[in-house]
């Protein structure tokens, strides 16, 4: 158990290391055009995505307010900084925007991180493959895969070249996977319906998005629990069980706002989910209100909607909102 926990905090650290790439890039100016989120890098039984938009986050005043004030983090992005200048990647001009996926393994979670942009292809393979970078090289089809050496608290990190406009990092056998994916687009997560439905649900105006294959992540659960010993029991889910999929998109102006959109199995079952949401956040809001003025004034703000098959969520925060709860929710981790 314990060893799955140390694979499971690598990988949760993999993807904080990609949200903080996201940070580094947001210093440049505006450029077009920007990669859409393309599904073909990735293989079919990916079960999470989520991207964002590194060069309009920047444009966001909250963005920006945020960056200034989070100097717990300045570390953190420095080695993310100099991660990238290691592999030749200029986080001020080359990239766009983070994606970053996950997929169900035989013994925990599979996370890979794409970074979208415009990459001198030559250039860095050149600085990866130069005696002092003391990286191994395995030819893989038209690509090569760089292994990297150990990364403090991530484990085994490598990566791929996979075109001027993508870069692919990951553990090996993820990355072979991931250009298996991008040479035959047909078994790609572009050919999986869900994931390709969900794409034109997201706010076009949006900086970041998420999508969920709900079925699939409880499906790796089970699987999980089956093949390994003493794997916790997954409880009854009540009305969740009968969600199938999630989509959030978060915009970031002067202020925040998000829509998170589930989707059930039924209309029966949607409007019985969006019930139990209104009832949730009905107790929230008591609770909320009454110990925090700003979390009751988030909450009282959050709407539910359905219709047929979905529940739509919204919420609008108010800057000052934002970044005074996320400031109350930093103080104890510092």
């Amino acid at each position: 158990m314990e060893k799955k926990m140390n694979r499971f905090r690598r990988a949760w650290l993999a993807a904080c290391m990609s949200l903080a790439l996201t940070d580094v890039a947001c210093g440049r100016r505006s450029e077009a055009p920007r990669p859409a989120l393309d599904l073909s890098y990735l293989p079919s039984d990916v079960m999470l995505v989520a991207y964002a938009d590194t060069v309009r986050l920047k444009e966001s005043p909250l963005y920006r307010a945020w960056e200034s004030r989070a100097p717990g983090e300045k570390n953190r992005l420095a080695e993310a900084k100099t991660f990238l200048q290691r592999l030749g990647v200029d986080t001020e001009k080359d990239l766009d925007g983070v994606l970053v996926a996950c997929a169900p393994s035989a013994d925990s979670a599979e996370w890979m991180a794409l970074l979208r942009g415009r990459f001198d292809v030559e250039r860095i393979g050149k600085g990866l493959e130069d005696p002092s970078a003391r990286m191994a090289k395995e030819s893989y089809r038209q690509w090569s895969i760089y292994n990297l050496v150990l990364v403090p608290d991530l484990g085994d990190l490598s990566v791929a070249l996979v075109d001027s406009s993508a870069l692919a990092l990951g553990k090996s056998d993820t990355l072979r996977r991931m250009l298996d994916a991008r040479e035959k687009p047909e078994i790609s997560l572009q050919s999986k319906g869900l994931m390709k439905r969900l794409v034109p649900r997201l706010d076009g105006r949006a900086q970041i998005w998420a999508m969920l294959d709900a079925r699939a992540l409880i499906k790796g659960f089970k699987d999980s629990k089956e093949k390994i010993p003493g794997a916790v029991e997954i409880p009854d889910l009540g009305n969740l069980s009968s969600v199938v999929s999630a989509s959030l998109s978060a915009s970031l102006g002067e202020d925040l706002s998000l829509r998170l959109e589930i989707g059930s199995d039924s209309s029966r079952h949607a409007q019985s989910l969006a019930d139990g949401l209104k009832g949730v956040l009905g107790f929230a809001r008591l609770g909320g209100a009454a110990k925090e003025k700003d979390l009751g004034a988030v909450l009282d703000g959050i709407r539910v909607d359905g219709s047929g098959e979905s529940v739509v969520l919204r919420a609008e925060v108010p800057g000052e909102v934002a970044l005074r709860l996320e400031k109350k929710w930093e103080e104890p981790s510092r």
